[in-house]
């Protein structure tokens, strides 16, 4: 039986950054703090009414203990919210068609990669599944002329999302660029989704969508190619003086160390 094939460009991007631009929030932790803070408030002043209702003091502890915990979580959620401030955000927002699209990936593939959740995805048992029904993929949801300008630009997408998690660990100029890029790519991607989603149902605006997504693509692919060549930089004095990499520094070290006795063995051959 022949091994399954490797999942689509489409499939990659949905897993890793479909999901989250699906339901973009500014600051998760911010959010989640403020859920927290609001159940637990609402908790804290029910008790403190059961105590005044029935006179008991142990509710009046519990319901008063429960306010304090929401008033920190809640001062935690407003100083996360004031930190996501300085953080660039992409003002584009998915269609109510590429939300429906997306929704529909999720559901046909999946919400998450399972293929590394469990041995026998990828193993006899998950190549017989697939024999039997079909691999599940992005595209047998999509039509075809839409599903071809998603992966090519996808491919693109995952191309400057893997480089940007390179950028993101690295010293030099790359690093510093890395939000303005994200948020570039989020942006060109959201765009392509929204005029892909068009497509899907209306395949008479395939002259028109298959432009605007090609520029949108190739922006993706240039951006990429930018980052590529940032990456491949040998690094300044600048970024070299801020480094803490121990490899750079044994390396300089040694490559001193090589060049004095180089200089000492021409030094002494020259006075004998």
């Amino acid at each position: 039986m022949n091994e399954r094939r490797q999942p689509s460009s489409i499939d990659r991007f949905f897993w890793s950054r479909g999901v989250g631009l699906f339901g973009y929030v500014r600051n998760p932790m911010a959010l989640g703090f403020l859920i927290a803070s609001i159940s637990t408030l609402g908790l804290g002043v029910a008790m403190t009414a059961i105590s005044f209702a029935s006179g008991g003091k142990m509710p009046f502890v519990v319901g008063i203990a429960n306010i304090v915990v929401a008033t920190i979580f809640g001062g935690v959620s407003f100083w996360a919210g004031r930190r996501a401030k300085n953080i660039p955000t992409t003002e584009v927002r998915l269609s109510s068609q590429a939300r429906g699209l997306l929704t529909r990936i999720g559901q046909h593939i999946g919400w998450h990669d399972t293929s590394h959740d469990w041995d026998w995805a990828t193993g006899p048992t998950g190549n017989f599944l697939a024999g039997l029904f079909g691999q599940k993929t992005a595209s047998n949801v999509i039509a075809a002329p839409a599903a071809a300008l998603l992966e090519k630009a996808c491919f693109e997408y995952n191309r400057v999302w893997g480089l940007l998690k390179i950028a993101d660990g690295s010293t030099g100029r790359s690093k510093q660029l890395v939000p303005q890029m994200r948020v570039a790519a989020d942006e060109a991607m959201i765009s392509i989704l929204n005029q892909v989603s068009l497509l899907d149902k209306s395949p008479e605006t395939h002259g028109t969508i298959s432009a605007q997504v090609g520029q949108q693509s190739g922006k993706l692919k240039e951006l990429a190619d930018h980052l590529e060549g940032l990456l491949s930089e040998p690094a300044s004095v600048a970024d070299r003086l801020v480094s803490s990499n121990v490899m750079d520094g044994v390396l300089d070290n040694l490559r001193m160390e090589r060049i004095a006795n180089e200089e000492l063995r021409d030094f002494n051959s020259t006075n004998n």
